[in-house]
C-alpha cells in the first residue's frame, strides 16, 4: 500500500476509491507474492492524465527493480514510454514486433500530414500526388491525407502545387518524423482510433 501510495487509505472500503485508486490498488494486489513477471491488462484505461502518468512512475520504478513487466495498452503514447519492446497484435496476430525507436526508423521517411477543408477532394489529392518525386505512400484519412516522404524539402512544394492544381483548400499541414501511430498504421491499414471507436460502438 505505501509502495502505490494508498497507505492513508488503507482502512477505506476499496468502493468508496477512485478509479486511479483502484488501479493502484490492482498492481498492488498483483504484487503480493513479489512475482518476477508482472502481468497488466491496460492499467490507466479510462485515468485522468495525472492518474495515468503516477502509473506510468510505477512501471518505471517495477522495471528499475529488475521486474519483467508485460502489458496491453491501446494508448501508443505509453507503449513508447514504457516499454523496452512492444508488438503491434492485429487479428490476434504479430504484425510487427521490436523496441519502439526500430519500429520508428524502420518505417523510414518523414510522415506530411494534410487536412484538406473539402474532403470530397481527398481522393483525387491522394490520385494527384502518388509517384510524385521523393513520396513514398499516400494513405487516405477521414480528414485528409498522410504522405510518407524521403525528402519534405523535395515533396512538399510537388504536393501543394497539386492541392493548388485541384483548388484543394489545405486548413493544415504537419511535418513529422515517424510515431508510433505511423508503425500502426504501416502494418494494420489503419489507425488505432478506428479500433477503440469501432470497439466502442459494439
Amino acid at each position: 500500500m505505501k509502495l502505490v501510495e494508498l497507505e492513508a487509505h488503507a482502512d477505506r472500503p476499496a468502493k468508496t476509491y477512485s478509479g486511479g485508486m483502484k488501479r493502484k490498488l490492482d498492481i498492488a494486489c498483483g504484487l503480493l507474492p513479489d512475482p518476477k513477471i508482472l502481468f497488466l491488462d491496460e492499467p490507466t484505461l479510462g485515468l485522468d492524465v495525472q492518474s495515468r502518468l503516477r502509473i506510468w512512475e510505477y512501471v518505471r520504478m517495477l522495471k528499475a527493480r529488475g521486474m519483467t513487466v508485460v502489458m496491453t495498452t491501446n494508448y501508443l503514447d505509453e507503449a513508447d514510454q514504457l516499454c523496452d519492446r512492444l508488438a503491434i497484435i492485429d487479428g490476434g496476430k504479430i504484425k510487427t514486433l521490436g523496441a519502439p525507436a526500430e519500429l520508428k526508423i524502420a518505417l523510414g521517411g518523414d510522415i506530411v500530414s494534410l487536412t484538406i477543408k473539402e474532403t470530397a477532394r481527398i481522393g483525387a489529392l491522394a490520385a494527384a500526388v502518388k509517384g510524385q518525386p521523393a513520396i513514398r505512400t499516400v494513405n487516405a484519412t477521414a480528414t485528409g491525407l498522410d504522405i510518407r516522404v524521403e525528402s519534405a524539402e523535395k515533396a512538399l512544394p510537388a504536393i501543394l502545387e497539386e492541392a493548388n492544381r485541384l483548388d484543394c483548400r489545405l486548413e493544415f499541414i504537419d511535418y513529422h518524423r515517424p510515431r508510433l501511430d505511423d508503425v500502426f498504421i504501416a502494418h494494420t491499414g489503419r489507425s488505432i482510433k478506428d479500433d477503440i471507436q469501432k470497439e466502442s460502438e459494439e
